[in-house]
């Protein structure tokens, strides 16, 4: 089986006796989507950045998970709203595990938050808010359905590498997000849309295999179909 690295969220929470428990998060699904596809989920830590090369050496896939917002100076942008949380050392450890995986050649996918760091480390930038870009939008970024069930549809670039593995102009997929690629980075290219407007996947085209989605298949892969084949392609990228 090949080994797949899966970033990690950090979380901080206070017990009753006052004592702080970090401990690092991860949804379930993610490990069920790629179990399933073929390959043996590894659990990245959040380390420092001089970790990253090693443990790029050691998996053979790199998947860059949901999570916080992605700090706006990560795409030379200024805080706009100080509710919405950030890591700027998830966002900075994460980047140096993107560069070192496509220097090393291994297949990345990059799912929401992951999508967007992809897209910042091209030097592209982000909406910071979906909700203040579009006010008139009647498409549901934050779902309110079960979010293992699709609430908006999307249109697939036919030229393109998405397409090419899913085999479908349009799918209908969940949404939990309310920051999104706006400008795509130098050596990135959109490969579908919603039906706002906005980019709901970016990919590489002089990589092995580089995808970013801003959907959740890994919540969804369990009965779809769509979902299935992204992560088995990767998984297959990955050999």
């Amino acid at each position: 089986m090949r080994m797949i690295g899966i970033s990690s969220n950090l979380l901080t929470t206070p017990l009753p006796d006052t004592i702080t428990n970090q401990r690092y998060h991860l949804s379930t699904d993610y490990i069920r989507s790629v179990v399933e596809a073929g390959g043996l989920p590894m659990i990245l830590p959040q380390l420092n950045k001089k970790a990253a090369k090693e443990i790029v050496q050691k998996i053979d896939g790199l998947i860059l998970s949901g999570g916080l917002d992605v700090h706006p100076s990560t795409y030379q942008q200024q805080i706009q709203d100080e509710s919405y949380s950030y890591s700027v050392e998830r966002d900075q450890y994460e980047l140096a595990l993107l560069k070192e995986a496509l220097k090393q050649n291994k297949p990345v996918l990059g799912i929401c938050r992951g999508a967007q760091l992809i897209n910042s480390a091209f030097g592209g930038n982000l909406v910071a808010d979906i909700e203040a870009k579009l006010p008139k939008s009647k498409t549901k970024h934050i779902q309110e359905l079960e979010p293992e069930k699709g609430t908006h549809g999307i249109t697939i670039c036919q030229n393109s590498i998405l397409y090419r593995i899913l085999k479908e102009p349009s799918l209908v997929v969940n949404s939990f997000h309310h920051q999104a690629v706006n400008q795509v980075g130098k050596g990135l290219k959109a490969s579908s849309w919603t039906e706002d407007g906005l980019i709901e996947s970016i990919e590489g085209t002089e990589f092995k295999f580089l995808i970013g989605v801003q959907w959740h298949p890994e919540i969804m892969s369990g009965n779809d179909l769509a979902s299935q084949l992204l992560f088995q392609r990767f998984v297959e990228a990955t050999k």
